[in-house]
C-alpha cells in the first residue's frame, strides 16, 4: 500500500506559506514609507535655513492717521 502525500493545503502549509507572503508584503510597504519619512524629515532640516532666508520679508505698511 503507497502513503499518499497530503497537499499543500491539507498540510496547512498553503496558510503559512500566504501569511508569510503577506507579512512580507505589509513589511516592505511599512519600510518604504519610514524611509519616505526619514527623508522627508532631513530634507526639510537641511532646506529650512534656505527657505528662512528666500521667504518674503514684510514690508512696513504706512500708518493711516
Amino acid at each position: 500500500m503507497t502513503k499518499s502525500t497530503p497537499t499543500l493545503t491539507q498540510s496547512g502549509l498553503l496558510a503559512v506559506l500566504l501569511q508569510r507572503q503577506r507579512y512580507k508584503v505589509i513589511q516592505l510597504a511599512w519600510r518604504r514609507a519610514q524611509r519616505k519619512h526619514a527623508r522627508v524629515a532631513i530634507w526639510n532640516i537641511l532646506t529650512s535655513p534656505w527657505r528662512a532666508l528666500m521667504a518674503p520679508t514684510l514690508v512696513d505698511v504706512p500708518r493711516r492717521t
